[in-house]
């Protein structure tokens, strides 16, 4: 028999442990969760801010279900925006959110 110190066993357990679960992660391929940035991009870009409902709107990173409400409810009431800084206007985006948006290519 194998007369192992504690230490070792325990550097063996985690071993095994740590083995197992990268077999588990490669098993159920765990990478198809990862978000590719440039599909999120490409995504947003898509998305047409004056013509999406409020579903669509929460595709866009940064834009939760809230805002995305508030978007739409602005637009139904003062019309379409002319450009990317009119949604200012529009409670929760400020200006950090509006340089978010425009590096993502969003189009009006």
């Amino acid at each position: 028999m194998l007369h192992l110190t504690r230490q070792e066993r325990k550097v063996l357990l985690f071993m095994g442990f740590f083995i197992l679960v990268v077999s588990l992660l490669r098993f159920f391929n765990v990478n198809s969760l990862v978000v590719n940035p440039t599909e999120v991009i490409n995504q947003a870009q898509v998305i047409n801010i004056n013509t999406a409902n409020a579903d669509s709107l929460q595709n866009i990173p940064g834009v939760g279900e809230v805002i995305a409400i508030r978007i739409v409810k602005y637009r139904n009431e003062f019309g379409k925006f002319k450009e990317l800084d009119d949604l200012k206007k529009v409670k929760g985006i400020g200006s950090k959110k509006i340089k978010k948006l425009e590096k993502l290519g969003l189009k009006l």
